[in-house]
């Protein structure tokens, strides 16, 4: 093999290991809705569940170490949101935090599903990738449930470096999700 040919191969090799998406393992992607129905339904049933109705092969075994150790979960997901997080959030004008979780800054509050609906369609050219970043914050986002959300809030102020907030703790969310 040539100089160049390796050459070749390498660069190309660069390019295709940074167009591989990044995946969480399965367990972290199921996490957040795991954690909701080990509250009524038994891991050997949910592991059964997502075999029979989706071909997910998740042992009851992995779904306790799942849900035994919350913090490595927790840990994967604000690393995989708050990149994203930050970024709209810069884009817009926002705190990530305030953002993510509605809580009250001095022009009142901001919510993350208000904010993609003014934001419907890019307005420019220029505008198109702030509008696909924002909604793709919104469709993660808003899937978690709520309850995992405020499981993560502590994670998402270690990652974003946030540590001065008001955090408004008797504070609902809008439904079930965050």
């Amino acid at each position: 093999m040539s100089r160049q040919d390796s050459i070749k191969i390498g660069q190309e090799l660069i390019e295709a290991s940074e167009n591989q998406e990044q995946l969480l393992p399965l367990s972290t992607q199921l996490f957040p809705y795991l954690v909701i129905a080990s509250r009524k339904m038994s891991l050997r049933r949910i592991s059964s569940w997502l075999q029979e109705k989706h071909g997910v092969s998740l042992s009851a075994a992995a779904i306790s170490r799942a849900l035994n150790s919350p913090e490595t979960h927790l840990e994967r997901l604000a690393d995989s949101i708050a990149p994203l997080a930050q970024w709209v959030a810069t884009a817009y004008g926002h705190q990530p935090l305030n953002l993510l979780f509605n809580e009250v800054i001095k022009d009142g509050p901001i919510e993350l599903q208000m904010l993609a609906h003014d934001h419907q369609q890019p307005h420019d050219e220029r505008d198109v990738e702030r509008w696909g970043e924002l909604h793709s914050l919104v469709q993660t986002w808003e899937a978690i449930p709520y309850d995992v959300c405020v499981m993560l809030k502590p994670y998402l102020r270690e990652v974003l470096g946030e540590d001065e907030l008001v955090i408004e703790e008797d504070y609902d969310g809008p439904d079930e999700n965050c």
